[in-house]
């Protein structure tokens, strides 16, 4: 039955982004006031008084952890610039780091 399969695949996610919470959460802060979007993409905000989040993605993809970051606020782009300020998307622009996450992807991955 293809959803259960899905069901299965949406909870696989959920475990995995859960784990990342678990073992990240002194370095990273989870989006805040997300609904279950996080299980497709896990996104967390890398603090600012810490490694910047492009050297982390260095690091992470030294190691073979591939990364990207969250995404370019479209107020940033230029066919939709018109000056006006979104701090709290420019946060998320600037500090925004995603993780693996995907059906192969197991606990083991996660805790390495």
């Amino acid at each position: 039955h293809v959803g259960l399969r899905a069901g299965e695949l949406v909870a696989h996610r959920r475990d995995i982004v859960l784990r990342y919470r678990e073992r990240l959460g002194h370095l990273y802060e989870h989006q805040r006031g997300a609904s279950e979007a996080p299980w497709w993409m896990p996104t967390f905000l890398v603090p600012e008084h810490g490694l910047a989040r492009d050297e982390g993605m260095r690091v992470l993809e030294a190691q073979g952890i591939e990364t990207r970051p969250a995404f370019v606020p479209l107020h940033e782009l230029p066919m939709y610039t018109d000056g006006l300020r979104r701090p709290v998307a420019e946060r998320v622009g600037r500090l925004g780091l995603t993780l693996p996450c995907y059906e192969g992807l197991g606990a083991q991955d996660v805790d390495a």
